[in-house]
């Protein structure tokens, strides 16, 4: 997306606009990238290094040395995810959402408090 596209015609053949174009760009480009960007932050699945900064920053997260965005992103849906289930379909539910559908086998010894 450049920036002289915008301009009029007869503006955009003139010299001193056309310099003007080429020191503004730089600046234009990176807000277009900023405010694509942008809409990825808004959901937890497709946060940019940005946005998982920003979510670490807010759950009181540190990531380790060399995590990869996928891990930071998954760290950061757990804690999101992580309130406690104080039913035996809410533990489940919670489980399956992490482990996937079908992967839990919840088993509860009601004598013992034990899961």
């Amino acid at each position: 997306m450049l920036l002289r596209d915008y301009w009029p015609r007869f503006l955009s053949e003139l010299f001193e606009f056309q310099e003007i174009a080429g020191a503004e760009q730089p600046e234009f480009s990176i807000v277009v990238h900023d405010i694509e960007e942008a809409a990825d932050d808004f959901f937890l699945v497709s946060l940019s290094d940005y946005g998982c900064s920003r979510w670490e920053k807010i759950m009181e997260l540190v990531p380790a040395e060399g995590t990869t965005i996928a891990d930071r992103r998954r760290q950061i849906l757990l804690k999101y995810l992580s309130r406690l289930p104080y039913t035996e379909t809410m533990l489940r539910n919670y489980l399956e959402s992490i482990l996937g559908e079908g992967e839990v086998v919840v088993e509860i010894d009601y004598d013992e408090y034990a899961v």
